[in-house]
């Protein structure tokens, strides 16, 4: 019975994290979709231009979006960042001023470098395949910017401080 009752939550478990990934790159202006022209699950968000194509099969983007879950402080995210270089995307802005110090975590999921940067503070560079957090003083806007590599993914989370 107590073994039946693991199996039944776990299945909860993996059934939540990829409603929360898709619930989340949707929140992000992303679609993820399956592409049916490669072997491996390629997924694609599209912006004005362009149509950019992840390298990440869905499991990959779900276990990052889980190891990034949100908490009590969460106030944004998690969230996905797929973008070419020199793409960028805001994530986080303030339409009034508030004096409220939050903490970004980036999990660069590419060969890509990602650069964060605020209206308040220094720029952080995420390099490939890392994860990085920084905590910024009252930031009006936040965004993530794709320096270099060909594509960048990423993971993110905005928290209290």
């Amino acid at each position: 019975m107590r073994g039946s009752r693991t199996l039944i939550i776990g299945v909860g478990a993996a059934a939540l994290a990829g409603l929360v990934a898709a619930l989340a790159a949707s929140a992000a202006g992303f679609t993820l979709s399956q592409s049916t022209s490669t072997t491996t699950e390629g997924f694609s968000t599209t912006t004005s231009s362009s149509t950019v194509t992840s390298t990440l099969t869905l499991e990959q983007i779900n276990a990052a979006l889980a190891a990034l879950a949100g908490g009590p402080k969460t106030i944004g995210g998690p969230g996905t960042f797929l973008v070419g270089v020199n793409g960028e995307s805001r994530i986080y802005e303030v339409q009034a001023p508030m004096p409220l110090t939050v903490c970004v975590t980036v999990r660069n999921l590419s060969n890509g470098e990602i650069r964060l940067s605020s209206s308040t503070a220094a720029s952080v560079d995420v390099m490939p395949l890392e994860t990085r957090s920084a905590c910024i003083g009252a930031p009006m806007a936040i965004q993530l910017t794709c320096r270099q590599g060909t594509l960048c993914e990423a993971v993110w989370r905005v928290d209290r401080g």
